[in-house]
């Protein structure tokens, strides 16, 4: 994994002034200089054992390698593919959920047979191409993108991902994707 050396100097410079804080007054340093060590690589295949040690090894490396490269594709943070998958199914591809209005979703990203059928037909696959790792996880990428780019504030866009009447559910996303960017280092 390459790392790099991130060098982040904050020059701060007072001049002669001091700032309030809790009823005190304290004399600020004139510059503070910081240097970090940071992981650029995000191991999408570790993050998928981590949150789910009894996935096959073989199925992981499947997930592992389209969330690469459809997140990269789509220009999208392979962590949040890998979070939203994490929520949705727990990173398994067979898995379906029949919902109250009776629509199914299905496999890794929860696709909705009939919400998605435009975006299914596009792309001349069948409902059970669903359950198929590369498909499903292309195009819930499509997907995450286009409520990305139609909603600026990524909680809102996360939640109209699954559902605009599900509460919380932005919240869990971004709740686990700040635990996989904490261990990714």
């Amino acid at each position: 994994m390459r790392k790099a050396i991130l060098l982040l100097v904050l020059l701060i410079v007072w001049t002669g002034g001091a700032i309030y804080c809790f009823n005190t007054y304290i004399n600020p340093p004139k510059a503070v200089a910081y240097t970090v060590e940071v992981q650029h690589e995000f191991n999408v295949e570790q993050a998928i054992k981590a949150r789910n040690p009894s996935i096959d090894p073989i199925i992981r490396s499947a997930i592992a390698e389209s969330i690469n490269k459809h997140s990269k594709a789509m220009g999208l943070d392979s962590v949040l593919v890998t979070a939203v998958i994490d929520k949705e199914s727990e990173f398994n591809p067979m898995l379906s959920n029949k919902n109250k209005d009776g629509t199914i979703d299905r496999g890794l990203m929860m696709i909705n047979d009939f919400y998605q059928k435009d975006r299914i037909k596009k792309h001349n696959l069948k409902i059970t191409d669903l359950y198929h790792i590369d498909s499903n996880i292309k195009l819930g990428c499509e997907f995450l993108k286009e409520k990305l780019t139609e909603e600026p504030d990524i909680k809102k866009a996360i939640q109209a991902y699954n559902s605009k009447n599900r509460q919380g559910y932005g919240d869990s996303v971004l709740s686990i994707y700040g635990e996989m960017v904490i261990k990714r280092g």
